[in-house]
């Protein structure tokens, strides 16, 4: 497994104790009571939902030294294109494309209402030599895509029970084979491909596209040859066979991993928080992963170098 060099920045968060209290007075003196109402205001669940991107994540591009990047605010998401130059006096910046025209080609394409401030755009991958966008959009499920190659139909339940011998299927597949029945966050949605030339602006149906489902504790390298994870506190990392064999069966012993750090502890480590939406992906993804360091989750945000040789992380202490 090829060398990763890791840059950490550490980040320490000094408590400064000074509560914040209602004042009560008192016979003898004055007594600070808790404001509780005012710190639940300020729980992590409540201030997400204030706060949008507060850092940028590079997207390198594989045939030249320009990144993309989205940064989401109240006004919505945006996507940008960004050349650094030799410099910072030469660096270039750039929408990736227009997102009213976007809006408007995707809502003709898929005869779905577009919102150019929010477009359901769940993935995007640079092919053709960097000169076209691969496009992954969800839509509802029962959208009914023009030129859209249908999935082919499974027995129902009944029928599949009623058929002689063949016990080879699971009952999942007897139910019809749709993951995204059994998980809340998919149901009601499905993934839809598209490419979109960069020159001409020309967008074009995928009519077979498949999603690639990427476990929710994956940092995958840009060269795809690395992924990066927790667990416990700490990072750890595995090359891509032996990704494949995890992605496979998240319980596999013979997956080889390789620790990267040994210096995480409870709120000074390298796993990020979850969120609900976390904790739901990670019943799918790890459910059988029985290590004793804890199954692999999240980690904080890693950045990768465009050769896939560094990543930098911002390691926060909060003890």
């Amino acid at each position: 497994m090829k060398r990763l060099r890791l840059i950490i920045t550490l980040i320490c968060v000094v408590g400064g104790s000074a509560a914040t209290g209602v004042l009560r007075a008192g016979d003898d003196n004055i007594v600070r009571e808790p404001n509780y109402p005012l710190a639940a205001r300020w729980t992590v669940a409540k201030f997400n939902k204030l706060v949008f991107d507060v850092q940028v994540t590079p997207h390198w591009l594989e045939f030249s030294d320009r990144f993309w990047y989205s940064y989401e605010t109240r006004d919505g998401k945006k996507y940008y294109l960004v050349d650094p130059g030799k410099g910072a006096a030469r660096a270039a910046k750039a929408p990736l494309f227009d997102a009213p025209q976007m809006a408007a080609k995707l809502a003709s394409a898929t005869l779905v209402p577009m919102d150019a401030q929010h477009l359901p755009i769940k993935a995007i991958k640079f092919i053709n030599k960097d000169t076209a966008l691969q496009l992954e959009v969800e839509v509802p499920k029962d959208a009914d895509i023009p030129g859209l190659k249908k999935p082919a139909v499974r027995p129902t339940t009944n029928e599949a029970d009623a058929r002689d011998g063949d016990d080879d299927e699971s009952p999942q597949q007897r139910r019809g084979g749709n993951a995204a029945a059994d998980d809340p966050e998919a149901s009601g949605k499905k993934s839809v491909g598209f490419e979109y030339e960069l020159a001409s602006g020309r967008l074009t149906l995928i009519p077979d596209f498949e999603a690639t489902k990427k476990p929710v504790w994956a940092s995958v390298s840009p060269d795809e040859k690395i992924v990066v994870f927790a667990r416990g506190q700490n990072l750890f990392m595995v090359d891509a066979a032996n990704y494949v064999k995890a992605r496979k069966n998240p319980g596999d012993t013979t997956v080889v991993e390789t620790a990267i750090t040994t210096d995480g502890e409870e709120h000074f480590g390298y796993a990020r928080r979850l969120s609900d939406e976390d904790k739901r992906a990670l019943r799918k993804d790890s459910k059988d992963d029985k290590n004793k360091a804890g199954q692999r989750v999240p980690s904080i945000t890693i950045n990768w170098s465009q050769d896939s040789s560094h990543f930098a992380v911002v390691r926060r202490d909060e003890r």
